[in-house]
């Protein structure tokens, strides 16, 4: 079994090969690769300045998960002790998750104005377009039409048990959800991303299989937020360190020459799934 899109770390932890490399038919040039790179190269840096420095960061993060941690208690002894009983039983505690709080409220306020400032320079306006126009060509030269859909997929590290995939938890999250191109004629379904296409053949497409699980998941793709508009319906939740979780999920079930695969992709996107493939949910 095999998970495409995915990092096998059962016998090597510092793989990093993408399963399914072997259903890849076309790529971008080395130049194109290498433009899109300094692109990416780019973004990343400006995403870097808009963030507080790590410092600011691991501080940030410790002061929030103190305040969770003393409210929590604080929410657990109400109707037991009286405010006032608290901050003379446990001071320390009452005063820190205040201090906490507070220090977090100032951290996330300065990232956030960071972010603003940011986001409203020209440099950046002038990086997103560059990035888009890369990304624009690679799609061009790899063949995908105007009509692709956007979809989202799950990739994830995972370990084989028994011959079935086991999801890595990597921090806060197990999934990244990365936004691919997806489109279908009569004998392929074709998944690009800006460097190369895949083709798998309708013919080894035997199912799509229901993972009746939680999926914690980084990254929302959509220009709709998840708890609004056609997403509200699928009671999509994130926590505070934005961390999305999602459930259902599937697994498009694929054979080839006797050897088997899965595609992971959110419950949003079963109908285009569906719809590409000619399979219905088969458990």
């Amino acid at each position: 079994m095999k998970a495409l899109f995915c990092i096998n770390i059962t016998d090597d932890k510092h793989n990093e090969k993408l399963d399914g490399e072997e259903f890849i038919i076309d790529k971008v040039t080395e130049a194109q690769e290498a433009a899109l790179d300094s692109c990416s190269d780019d973004i990343e840096e400006l995403k870097e300045e808009a963030s507080l420095p790590k410092g600011l960061r691991i501080l940030k993060y410790i002061t929030s998960l103190a305040a969770i941690i003393g409210i929590c208690g604080t929410i657990k002894s109400i109707g037991k002790v009286s405010f006032k009983q608290m901050f003379i039983n446990a001071p320390a505690i009452m005063y820190g998750t205040i201090a906490c709080a507070v220090i977090w409220g100032i951290l996330w306020l300065y990232e956030r104005k960071k972010n603003k400032e940011v986001n409203k320079d020209e440099n950046t306006s002038l990086a997103i377009r560059r990035a888009d126009a890369a990304v624009e060509a690679c799609y061009d030269m790899l063949g995908v039409p105007d009509n692709a859909f956007n979809a989202d997929f799950f990739m994830m590290k995972y370990k084989l048990k028994n011959g079935e995939v086991k999801p890595k938890e990597q921090g806060f999250f197990t999934f990244i959800n990365a936004e691919l191109k997806v489109f279908a004629d009569e004998e392929n379904l074709y998944i690009a991303d800006a460097i190369s296409k895949y083709a798998f053949p309708k013919e080894c497409l035997t199912g799509i299989r229901t993972i009746k699980k939680k999926a914690q998941v980084t990254g929302w793709n959509k220009g709709t937020p998840y708890n609004k508009g056609e997403y509200k319906k699928y009671k999509i939740t994130e926590n505070q360190y934005g961390t999305i979780f999602i459930k259902p999920y599937y697994a498009l079930q694929i054979n080839r020459y006797g050897e088997e695969y899965e595609l992971y992709f959110p419950v949003y996107e079963l109908e285009v799934m569906k719809a590409l493939t000619g399979l219905d949910v088969t458990e």
